[in-house]
């Protein structure tokens, strides 16, 4: 049961001034303590089941006091081995803004001080001495819970789709809220960028040492395949050019020119390189490819003149 450690600390299990006005209060019997004021003693908690705490545990209690000049900070202590030791937490601050006369659910995260522990206890007391009355009820307690810290739920989200043309990348973010992350590609940051094909999988770890993974699948559409030929030519000729691909019901683009189709005939009066960009029409990947057409220059040409007599003949 509950007991304190000193006379001038006196509690009573009653009904009166019930609990509400927040979530889960009773409205039932509560513990009212009637306080000397003195940081060095402590009311104490039944003992608490926490044998199935593995992710740390929160304290939760429904807080009323009745005076609105008690100031004084509230600390929660707790104890896995019966007392021997104890771990001190800030509950809250008993300040003006807590109306008298009214319950709050004040919560208290214990992290790992109880994971694993077959049970525990918790002592109320104040961290300065003073400013309390022996008359005054002056804190009332109720709904003492303790429950398992939640784990932080992994989950990615990316900054685009997952599934694109290669070369291209996404990058992928995992939930906010753990205290560090580690993703299957080795990296600690909470977004990784990606090029690859492949599942990627973020483990978040909280302060507590618990974790929760989550995966993200990428995919990378292989680009269609392309090639242009080349050639030589004499300058003016026309020479075709033929784009050959493996895209599905493709779109060209030829550049110079703008032609749209498979095939162009240039004729070129200088060595020119022709660029094409095919568009899968099937999954919109582009791919580009460039022939070029190389240019002879015309040889030269020089005829010599002469003058002759009629009938004669000139070399």
């Amino acid at each position: 049961g509950w007991s304190a450690t000193s006379a001038t600390i006196t509690w009573v299990v009653g009904a009166s001034a019930v609990s509400s006005g927040y979530s889960g209060a009773s409205g039932g019997n509560n513990v009212s303590m009637t306080l000397g004021g003195d940081s060095s003693t402590y009311l104490i908690s039944p003992t608490i089941d926490c044998s199935s705490l593995t992710t740390g545990g929160v304290l939760t209690f429904g807080l009323r006091k009745s005076s609105a000049s008690f100031t004084n900070n509230l600390v929660i202590d707790v104890s896995t081995d019966n007392g021997a030791t104890w771990t001190a937490f800030t509950a809250t601050i008993l300040n003006a803004n807590m109306a008298s006369g009214n319950w709050s659910l004040q919560t208290v995260n214990l992290g790992s001080v109880v994971n694993n522990q077959s049970q525990a206890v918790v002592r109320w007391h104040f961290a300065a001495s003073g400013n309390g009355s022996s008359s005054t009820s002056n804190v009332r307690l109720d709904d003492v819970k303790l429950t398992a810290t939640p784990v932080t739920q992994a989950a990615i989200t990316s900054n685009g789709p997952t599934t694109f043309c290669q070369g291209g990348s996404v990058t992928l973010t995992a939930t906010a809220g753990g205290s560090s992350n580690l993703w299957s590609t080795a990296e600690t940051t909470q977004s990784i960028t990606v090029s690859s094909p492949g599942t990627y999988t973020v483990t978040i770890f909280d302060a507590n040492g618990c974790s929760s993974s989550a995966n993200q699948a990428v995919s990378v559409i292989p680009l269609p395949t392309l090639g242009v030929n080349s050639t030589t030519n004499c300058a003016g000729n026309p020479v075709t050019l033929t784009a050959t691909t493996s895209a599905s019901n493709p779109t060209y683009s030829w550049s110079p020119g703008g032609a749209t189709t498979a095939s162009i005939t240039v004729s070129p009066t200088s060595t020119t390189t022709y660029t094409v960009t095919v568009t899968d029409g099937m999954t919109t990947c582009p791919n580009s490819a460039s022939g070029t057409v190389t240019v002879n220059p015309s040889p030269a040409v020089t005829v010599n003149s002469a003058a002759v007599c009629a009938g004669g003949s000139a070399l």
